[in-house]
């Protein structure tokens, strides 16, 4: 996940996901790592598809390589919904039954 302190959008994800992210199936085959925008640096040594501008952008890397991304967040049902469609590409039979528990749990 790449965020920046200061992203709307990256303190909505943190409360509505990311307190509870750590706990799921999807967090086994995605463990997140957390890089501010600024440190971008940082990870260098990954091989992403395109720069990052905006934040949250959630990137998916199988060893070094990006499989694919998530740019924004609106909200929890759109960021489940991505990343389920991203970890098919990874871990197909893994991420259906993630996906049918994730449908079946009832909305707050």
């Amino acid at each position: 996940m790449v965020s920046r302190s200061s992203c709307p959008y990256c303190k909505a994800w943190e409360i509505e996901v990311g307190s509870v992210y750590a706990k799921t199936a999807e967090s086994r085959i995605a463990p997140l790592r957390r890089v501010e925008i600024d440190d971008i640096s940082s990870v260098s040594h990954y091989r992403f598809k395109e720069p990052v501008i905006y934040t949250p952008t959630f990137i998916l890397l199988a060893g070094d390589v990006e499989i694919g991304r998530i740019v924004g967040y609106s909200d929890e049902a759109m960021f489940w919904g991505l990343l389920g469609a991203l970890l098919d590409k990874v871990e197909p039979e893994a991420s259906k039954p993630m996906r049918a528990s994730r449908q079946a749990e009832p909305k707050v």
